[in-house]
């Protein structure tokens, strides 16, 4: 991988994405515990942190009461996971500081946050941390199935490739994008290829489904979830898809291409 062509956000971004998995993987193990005895079904899923561009961090709430936390920002590496209870004026996460990880614990063993609407705010250093509720895939689907046709929003597909092969195929939640070729550092490699679908006046950040293939009639297939932060632009016209060495993708919505988020030389449209 090439981390030190990275973007300082996209860093964060990569780290977080990494120790997140992990915890994921151990969440369904966290074991001596006594289940929350307040955990809405509206709270659960995926927050993401708002408004700050050099770091990265997420929560997500379970279901079944438990947590994962995550944060990259500067020097600090943090991350926990535990149970989780709530209320419609706030959420508490219960970290378990028995399970071992490979990031720091939170400061405290109980991170408390303030509930508004969909927002979860934390108090940190004196600050407040803010993350939005990210819609998934599933319920932004079930949007657009019953959206009036009018309120769809419609913007192009571009592809940025800094793998090492060509992408013959690959569609964002089943919307096509065609082929990309190998990115160079002034040229993603993809599109312009219509087109990917969302909803006017929808809340971000919603989370797509990225799939690709070298091979679109033998495979395999790729696929990584992404989420759409909120546009940084007041007319959007393209959404960009940025797929990575490592597999993780990264998307937004803009106006215009943006220059490769990593530069990497190719020999042509095919090779390194």
């Amino acid at each position: 991988m090439f981390l030190h062509q990275f973007t300082r956000r996209g860093v964060a971004a990569l780290l977080l994405v990494s120790f997140l998995s992990l915890l994921v993987m151990g969440c369904g193990r966290i074991g001596g515990m006594d289940q929350p005895a307040n955990r809405p079904s509206a709270l659960v899923g995926k927050y993401i942190l708002n408004g700050q561009s050099e770091a990265a961090s997420e929560i997500e709430l379970f279901a079944n009461g438990k947590f994962v936390y995550g944060m990259v920002y500067g020097g600090l590496d943090e991350g926990a996971e535990g149970t989780w209870r709530g209320n419609d004026k706030q959420v508490i996460l219960e970290v378990d500081s028995s399970r071992p990880g490979q990031v720091a614990l939170p400061p405290s063993g109980k991170l408390e946050l303030q509930r508004d609407k969909d927002r979860l705010i934390m108090s940190r250093n004196d600050n407040d941390v803010v993350y939005v509720k990210a819609i998934s895939k599933t319920e932004m689907d079930e949007m657009l199935r019953t959206v009036k046709p009018g309120k769809q929003i419609k913007v192009d597909l571009v592809g940025y490739n800094y793998t090492d092969k060509y992408i013959q195929s690959f569609n964002v939640s089943g919307y096509g994008g065609g082929h990309i070729f190998l990115s160079s550092p002034t040229s993603g490699g993809g599109g312009p290829y219509c087109c990917f679908y969302y909803i006017e006046g929808i809340g971000f950040p919603y989370e797509v489904e990225v799939k690709w293939t070298n091979n679109a009639s033998e495979g395999p297939w790729k696929t990584a979830k992404a989420l759409i932060p909120e546009p940084k632009i007041r007319v959007p016209k393209m959404l960009e898809v940025h797929i990575f060495q490592d597999e993780h993708v990264e998307v937004e919505l803009t106006d215009w291409y943006s220059p490769p988020r990593v530069e990497l030389p190719r020999k042509n449209n095919f090779e390194r």
